[in-house]
């Protein structure tokens, strides 16, 4: 179970293995008003259960986000399970770790650059049933495969899905913008996207 530690260096959560600080987020996410926010890690390794951490943990605010470069290079992270409060991950947060299995995306909204970037071993077929943009190399060379479904995504940045093994079909109906290697270098056997108004280089 989750319980909340304070600390002089703020407030810090922990299931008896991971120790994760949080930090506000200053802005709205999901129509919560400066939500919190993970951050970091001080300890911890294996799988990072983060599913009841906002009902058990007591927190004066819910967790909506992982922080910028949380988590990056942890390759003793080798599963994740996301709370199905949180819609944002930022910057990096999960690169280059070893997360194995297949998180629940689709409560998801916004995934920054390079969140995922070199999960080789992150594979399954993802459900991105929310996300709204995905920035530059956020899944580069990943192991996700079969049909890539984003009926809400309005932006892919470059290389967002670059090398990752999506072998199926494409269908975005809202996306409007695709730019440089996007989707580069993936096997995709049909593209449906009647709403594209850009479409960059090699895209």
């Amino acid at each position: 179970h989750w319980r909340t530690l304070s600390t002089e260096e703020g407030v810090t959560v922990t299931d008896g293995n991971w120790v994760l600080t949080l930090g506000t987020f200053a802005g709205t996410i999901d129509e919560v008003e400066n939500p919190l926010m993970i951050t970091g890690a001080t300890a911890g390794s294996g799988v990072l259960d983060l599913n009841a951490i906002n009902e058990e943990s007591g927190l004066a605010a819910p967790v909506k986000a992982i922080g910028a470069k949380a988590f990056e290079f942890r390759s003793d992270l080798v599963g994740l399970v996301l709370a199905p409060e949180i819609r944002n991950l930022y910057r990096g947060c999960f690169q280059q770790t070893g997360i194995a299995n297949l998180p629940d995306f689709s409560q998801v909204v916004f995934i920054e650059e390079d969140v995922f970037r070199d999960c080789s071993g992150l594979k399954g077929h993802p459900d991105f049933t929310s996300l709204v943009q995905v920035k530059n190399n956020a899944f580069q060379n990943t192991k996700l495969s079969g049909d890539l479904s984003l009926p809400n995504l309005q932006a892919a940045n470059f290389q967002a899905f670059y090398n990752a093994a999506f072998d199926g079909a494409l269908v975005a109906p809202k996306l409007t913008t695709v730019n440089g290697y996007a989707f580069g270098n993936l096997a995709i056997k049909s593209v449906e996207a009647e709403s594209l108004e850009h479409v960059g280089g090699n895209a």
